[in-house]
């Protein structure tokens, strides 16, 4: 899926006519020009020096979740929509009980939407059965969470590569680049129970990207951490990202943390609102 848009950015891609097709004629800078058959240039057909060019990661489309309560069906989320391109991050905010977590959870695809649609990638969760969606998880998909959710009985060294194990897709460099990256080579024979939680947390990270998910999904990743130690664990986090195919959506309360992805957006009501619109 690509999303087209004009503005000053650092890709700009040409177009090029050629056999009476369109097709993309790869990252370059300068003025769009069409080329004739015989592949003379001709003057550009419109005025427009920059195009922007992204492929969408992540696109949720008027998702709405209800819950059944004593007192009738609560909305959660009403007609939610907002996206986020390969290789960027975007920050979720918003009160407690705006939906945040029940949105990422749906992204997740531990939970169906009531209405809209939910695409990664190329992929619809909807068209999906409960198997193939599991075993999509488990292949695509990284999780972080608040609580650090490590495996007890496990040494960090098999904590890091348990993800990427079960979705048949362990490297070996690529877990020793987490590991040095992390700062995680001296811990590597502990167990959890012997790590403190920003250790614990940095354990959390290489395990989510340890399989090289499309989509990373960190739910107040830094909740449980003093703030010099969010702030270590954070920027770990995004320097990785740097350097992987890997896309972020972060639930937080922190504009701070929040500032320093790519995007934010809040979600208020049910619905995905302007920064300054609560």
């Amino acid at each position: 899926m690509l999303r087209v848009s004009l503005g000053l950015t650092k890709k700009v891609v040409g177009y090029h006519e050629l056999a009476g097709t369109l097709k993309y004629g790869g990252w370059a800078g300068g003025e769009i020009h069409v080329k004739n058959l015989r592949g003379q240039e001709r003057q550009p057909l419109f005025s427009l020096r920059v195009l922007q060019m992204s492929v969408l990661m992540l696109q949720v489309q008027g998702v709405v979740k209800n819950y059944a309560t004593p007192q009738g069906p609560l909305a959660v989320l009403a007609g939610v929509d907002l996206h986020l391109g390969e290789r960027s991050s975007l920050a979720l905010m918003g009160e407690s009980g705006s939906g945040k977590s029940t949105l990422l959870h749906l992204v997740a695809g531990l939970d169906r939407v009531d209405g809209g649609s939910i695409r990664i990638g190329e992929q619809r969760l909807d068209q999906l059965n409960e198997g193939q969606l599991a075993h999509w998880r488990r292949t695509q998909i990284g999780l972080v969470f608040q609580q650090f959710n490590l495996i007890g009985s496990l040494r960090v060294e098999d904590n890091l590569a348990f993800q990427a194990r079960l979705a048949g897709r362990f490297d070996p460099h690529w877990q020793a680049q987490l590991v040095e990256r992390l700062g995680l080579g001296d811990l590597l024979r502990r167990y959890p129970e012997q790590l403190s939680g920003g250790q614990q947390q940095r354990v959390a990270v290489g395990r989510a990207l340890a399989s090289r998910p499309g989509l990373l999904l960190a739910d107040e990743p830094t909740g449980n951490l003093d703030e010099a130690t969010s702030d270590e664990v954070l920027q770990l986090l995004l320097d990785l990202l740097r350097d992987s195919p890997t896309s972020l959506l972060m639930v937080t309360h922190s504009p701070r943390l929040a500032a320093r992805l790519d995007r934010q957006v809040v979600l208020h009501r049910g619905r995905v609102v302007p920064m300054d619109a609560r």
